[in-house]
């Protein structure tokens, strides 16, 4: 996934930086591991170890995004919605080595995300 930094707000979305700041309310303790653009799917990095994420996303319509391993288990699956979580009601965990990505499903064009984890 592409480091991006901060960025004026595109197609009326928020720029990295606001999703970013959420961090102090959605994952207090956690470092960021990357953020992004995308409308399909995306790999998350991978650490190296078991890891714990929690992923803000915005789109321009609703969507519904989720996190979902290289043998096609879903981890967890956020609501339809244009401004949503995954991990709303806590980290979601996954092994190192699982091969996570970040799947898109609807027709919103581009979704910002940003990503923290533990350890």
């Amino acid at each position: 996934m592409p480091a991006q930094g901060a960025e004026p707000p595109a197609g009326g979305l928020p720029g990295f930086d606001v999703l970013a700041a959420r961090q102090v309310r959605l994952a207090p303790g956690m470092r960021e591991m990357g953020r992004g653009e995308t409308s399909a799917s995306t790999p998350l990095p991978d650490s190296g170890r078991d890891t714990c994420v929690r992923v803000a996303f915005v789109a321009g319509r609703q969507v519904s995004a989720a996190l979902v391993a290289r043998d096609g288990a879903v981890l967890e699956r956020s609501a339809a919605t244009a401004d949503g979580v995954i991990g709303s009601r806590g980290p979601v965990c996954f092994r190192a080595g699982a091969g996570v990505e970040l799947r898109v499903e609807g027709d919103a064009g581009i979704v910002r995300f940003v990503v923290w984890g533990a350890p």
